[in-house]
């Protein structure tokens, strides 16, 4: 797996989160959280706790995916300078 030069702590995290950023880096960088889900086929709550890890380490964050419908979330991988 690629990732970010960033992302030294990348092998002290769990397996999900590291199955969520190869998704993430095989899709371009960013996908819809649902679209995310389905691609890993974890459970809601694991991708969640996969995530918040994943955001802790500011390696990806969560963004409401336009104005009009507020269910839709993005997941992107950060880009720090």
């Amino acid at each position: 797996m690629s990732l970010p030069e960033h992302t030294a702590d990348v092998d002290d995290l769990p397996w999900s989160a590291k199955h969520v950023l190869w998704i993430l880096e095989d899709v371009g960088g960013s996908i819809r959280r649902d679209e995310l889900q389905e691609e890993t086929e974890m459970p809601r709550r694991t991708l969640d706790r996969a995530l918040t890890r994943l955001e802790d380490a500011d390696i990806v964050r969560r963004d409401r995916d336009g104005d009009d419908d507020l269910r839709f979330v993005r997941v992107e991988i950060t880009e720090r300078s």
